[in-house]
């Protein structure tokens, strides 16, 4: 019944990811406190989504679905800033 916290944490981690490693490749590097702006922006973009369900469609809000996507962020920047990936 909880496995959606799994998948909310492993999508918002590819998100990350992406966003890390892209920003990282156009940037030379990503420094620690652009890493905590993806973080924050990407678990801003989940919680967002959230209250998206809420007023606009039939699903459920969960503020543990925010959770898991904010975590899963955290967890895919520390990804990219353990195996960095330049040009």
């Amino acid at each position: 019944p909880q496995y959606d916290k799994l998948i909310h944490l492993g999508l918002f981690a590819v998100l990350s990811i992406l966003l890390g490693y892209y920003i990282g490749n156009q940037k030379q590097g990503i420094t620690p406190s652009f890493s905590s702006l993806i973080i924050l922006v990407v678990s801003v973009y989940g919680m967002a989504m959230e209250f998206y369900q809420l007023y606009f469609t039939y699903r459920a809000f969960s503020w543990w679905d925010g959770v898991a996507d904010a975590v899963g962020a955290a967890i895919g920047m520390f990804w990219v800033i353990k195996k960095p990936l330049l040009k």
